[in-house]
């Protein structure tokens, strides 16, 4: 227990170190400074400590779940785009249509990935039996993503099916909960 005390102590941390010095806040209050030309209440610095903590539990939670597979689905990308072999697309929608809006885990390797306008990314997966893995992420995340496309990596990604094809899986909410090296 003292260890998986650790863990989440160091996990916590790193989430609120990331919400205090993610630059947002520390803007905010800069603004109240010039607007107001007053030094920042310090009832407003224990408001801003307590509410990243709660939320950076919160993430830290919530990290740990998807990473643990809680609520996702048991059938494979693969099996999901078998469906749509040998049947018509409509035929093959009444197959698959009980796993939209579910989470789904796999092991795949960035193909793509693009910056759009407004604060969103693409990002284009193949997994290792030729599947897409595809969807839109914030821009922020696509940047951490850069970095792991270049070197190869293959990444464990969680996300929540919003299209399913014969030749790939569309997803929201797409986390990257592991990084491994070597083939997937």
């Amino acid at each position: 227990m003292v260890k998986d005390f650790i863990e989440f102590t160091r996990a916590l941390w790193e989430q609120w170190k990331a919400l205090l010095t993610g630059g947002s806040i520390i803007a905010l209050l800069s603004l109240w400074d010039f607007a107001t030309r007053k030094v920042v209440p310090r009832s407003l610095d224990w408001l801003i400590l307590g509410l990243t903590l709660l939320i950076a539990a919160f993430l830290s939670w919530r990290k740990e779940w998807l990473r643990n597979e809680s609520q996702f689905i048991t059938i494979t990308p693969e099996e999901l785009t078998s469906f749509f072999q040998n049947r018509t697309e409509f035929h093959a929608d009444l197959y698959v249509k009980p796993y939209i809006g579910k989470r789904i885990k796999s092991v795949a390797r960035i193909e793509e990935l693009s910056r759009f306008d407004g604060g969103s990314g693409y990002v284009h997966m193949i997994n290792k039996d030729g599947i897409t893995l595809h969807g839109l992420m914030p821009r922020r995340k696509i940047s951490e993503l850069a970095l792991l496309a270049q070197e190869g990596a293959a990444i464990t990604v969680t996300g929540r099916i919003n299209r399913i094809s014969i030749t790939g899986i569309g997803l929201d909410e797409i986390e990257v909960v592991g990084i491994q090296s070597g083939d997937h």
